[in-house]
């Protein structure tokens, strides 16, 4: 008789561990469905990706010669970290910033000319579609005349890891006036398509 109460203790035994592991095994496949659920979820989402923070500024210094007095120049370009350009596909969303150039032309210490350069002083000249996606990339100096100094920008598109890198640049001439009352002023034209 004892044998038979310490099988049948056994075997109740058993039988709720087994219904203890069965009710784990529900509970988890549940948990796997509500996880798979979600993934597929976030398949249909649209992925983002924000460009990384480009902490880099380009400078040239150069001296130049106006009516046999020296000056200097500086260039400057650099981001202006502002997550402003937005470029989006069906399966993708990027985030990118746009660029600044300085330009700082001064005599002895003293400031001569000082202009920052963005995208949006060419808006005029440019496709809006075109406009929307694409940032100041380069800007050099190119000469002298009279009352004014004379550059050239490039644009280029902000997304330049996609695999058309180099499908859009364009440049301009442009002169800015630093003397006379138009100090300041900024021309510009002779739009291209490539780098010359």
């Amino acid at each position: 008789m004892h044998r038979i109460l310490i099988l049948l203790f056994l075997t109740i035994f058993n039988c709720k561990q087994d219904n203890s592991n069965k009710n784990d095994s529900v509970t988890s496949t549940k948990s796997e469905l509500n996880t798979e659920k979600e993934l597929l979820e976030n398949l249909n989402e649209l992925n983002v990706f924000y460009s990384r923070i480009k902490l880099d500024t380009v400078k040239y210094n150069q001296d130049l010669k106006i009516e046999n007095t020296t000056h200097n120049l500086e260039l400057k370009l650099y981001s202006s970290n502002d997550s402003s350009i937005v470029i989006e596909n069906p399966d993708f969303k990027g985030v990118y910033h746009n660029s600044v150039a300085e330009i700082l032309l001064t005599k002895n210490k003293d400031t001569i000319l000082q202009k920052k350069l963005t995208k949006e002083i060419f808006k005029d000249s440019i496709d809006n579609n075109d406009y929307k996606v694409i940032t100041l990339s380069e800007i050099g100096y190119e000469n002298i005349r009279s009352n004014r100094i004379y550059f050239n920008v490039g644009f280029e598109e902000a997304d330049n890891f996609s695999c058309f890198q180099g499908l859009y640049y364009q440049q301009c001439d442009i002169g800015i006036f630093f003397r006379t009352n138009k100090k300041g002023k900024v021309s510009y034209g002779n739009f291209r398509d490539r780098r010359e």
